[in-house]
């Protein structure tokens, strides 16, 4: 069995291929086009937003929230002239927003305590008072203490 030499990452990308070429090109190209859109916004806006895709003469820019979508569509005008304007960038007809909210680690949710009516909890205490078997009775009383704790209106 033959061994092949091992390519490192940056020589296959480095390497002219039909594969990657295309999509080597359209990513330098949306780089360029968040650089340019990041310039013409500002901070803060700029830092919530880049350039998505290219889609014929739509350039789609996407933001990590609403909030920030929102803000953006104020712009959308300015933004579009500015874009035409230059030279250098392939023709953009239209803009359009995409919210691609970053990963987020949601934290988890806080344990729940359920509670029991305070009816059942008497009958659990009942039941815990006549039992003779030591570990029952501890569970018991355990979920006892569960009862809902009453409302001032129903006390």
């Amino acid at each position: 069995m033959k061994h092949s030499k091992s390519k490192s990452l940056t020589k296959w990308l480095q390497t002219p291929s039909e594969q990657l070429s295309p999509l080597l090109t359209q990513v330098r190209l949306l780089h360029r086009l968040t650089g340019v859109l990041r310039g013409v916004m500002g901070s803060p806006l700029a830092e919530h937003c880049q350039a998505a895709n290219l889609d014929g003469a739509t350039l789609v820019i996407s933001t990590d929230s609403p909030v920030w979508a929102a803000k953006l569509r104020y712009q959308l005008t300015t933004l579009l002239t500015q874009l035409q304007a230059r030279g250098d960038l392939p023709p953009i007809e239209q803009l359009r927003i995409r919210v691609l909210p970053a990963n987020q680690v949601r934290p988890a949710p806080a344990a729940r305590r359920l509670a029991i009516s305070s009816e059942a909890a008497a009958v659990i205490s009942h039941v815990a008072e006549n039992t003779t078997d030591p570990q029952l009775q501890a569970a018991l009383r355990r979920l006892a203490r569960h009862a809902a704790k009453p409302r001032p209106e129903e006390r």
